[in-house]
């Protein structure tokens, strides 16, 4: 390894897996899009592997896993940015899966109120999905500090 990313090693770990703090609008698209491509990249690596190599292919997932959660990390101290705590953060995070999980058993049903009831269930979660887009990724964040820390740079 070389000796510069050795030394950068810390503060690249610290910068992807920690959950407190705040995060700007520049540095969380640049984080989230690379995370997104790592992601995709392992996902694609480990569909490969399992093609090629059957079921031990299929250790290439344990790589995903951390991206994740470095994508749970960046998401929540973007949401710390714009002065939200994490029960916001799971309403548009985590909220959008229950409700169309909920939606969907609804839909699947014979009968045609609760099916119109889950499509409306649905157009609710696309509603999260995208109040949480427009919130974590274009509203500037707190200029002021808050009570997740000082404001970040960008």
């Amino acid at each position: 390894m070389c000796p510069e990313l050795a030394q950068k090693l810390p503060a690249i770990c610290r910068q992807l897996f920690t959950f407190e703090g705040r995060l700007g609008r520049l540095p969380f698209w640049k984080l989230y899009l690379l995370l997104f491509a790592l992601g995709a990249v392992v996902w694609a690596a480990g569909l490969f592997a399992v093609i090629a190599f059957g079921a031990a292919g299929g250790l290439v997932f344990v790589l995903f896993p951390p991206v994740w959660i470095s994508l749970v990390s960046i998401t929540l101290r973007r949401a710390h940015d714009r002065n939200h705590g994490i029960a916001w953060w799971a309403l548009v995070q985590v909220g959008p899966l229950a409700v169309g999980a909920i939606a969907q058993a609804m839909l699947e049903t014979q009968s045609v109120g609760l099916a119109w009831l889950g499509a409306f269930l649905s157009l609710g979660a696309v509603g999260l999905v995208l109040w949480g887009w427009v919130e974590l990724g274009f509203r500037k964040g707190d200029v002021a500090p808050n009570r997740f820390g000082a404001a970040s740079a960008a």
